[in-house]
């Protein structure tokens, strides 16, 4: 049996330079836990190389969100509105009426579409990726990866296509 099988297999995970057999009684009855201690320098590497791995995939996908033109500028502009939204909400419920800051110029979220198409791309599939039914997240999911990736304007269309056929399947749901 594979270092890679054996993890699997035993739900081995470590910590602090100590490794655990979370699948133990399997182990125990397939008289595997002496295997596995006489390999543990291995498993050790083997899972410390693929959290390593995880984690560089994770650093390079948010370098290319990050990297997404505008992007980090609109979801400021849209905190910033929906800042100014909640003081205004709170300065009607107040008795006195508080003061409410100056009102945001929504200039930029208005005109993101055209300013910066792959980040109004990005946010239009996050919208879908995060929503609680399944099938509609799968499908924003799918889009963000590729937008992500760079192959925006196909990605919307594509979306919007999957969104359209999944609305006329569930129009009488």
């Amino acid at each position: 049996m594979t270092i890679e099988e054996m993890v699997s297999r035993y739900n081995i995970v470590t910590r602090d330079g100590k490794i655990g057999v979370m699948s133990d009684k399997l182990a125990r009855k397939e008289n595997m836990l002496d295997t596995i201690v006489a390999h543990k320098p291995e498993i050790i590497a083997y899972i410390i190389g693929k959290e390593e791995a995880k984690r560089k995939a994770a650093e390079e996908r948010q370098a290319k969100i990050n990297a997404i033109p505008g992007l980090m500028k609109i979801k400021a502009a849209r905190e910033d509105w929906l800042k100014w939204r909640e003081e205004v909400q709170e300065s009607f419920e107040s008795e006195g009426g508080g003061y409410v800051g100056v009102r945001p110029e929504p200039k930029l979220i208005e005109d993101s579409a055209e300013q910066f198409p792959q980040a109004h791309a990005y946010l239009k599939a996050e919208k879908y990726a995060l929503k609680v039914n399944y099938e509609l997240s799968s499908i924003g999911k799918k889009a963000l990866e590729r937008v992500i990736n760079g192959d925006y304007v196909k990605a919307i269309e594509d979306m919007e296509k999957e969104l359209k056929e999944y609305t006329n399947r569930h129009m009488w749901d």
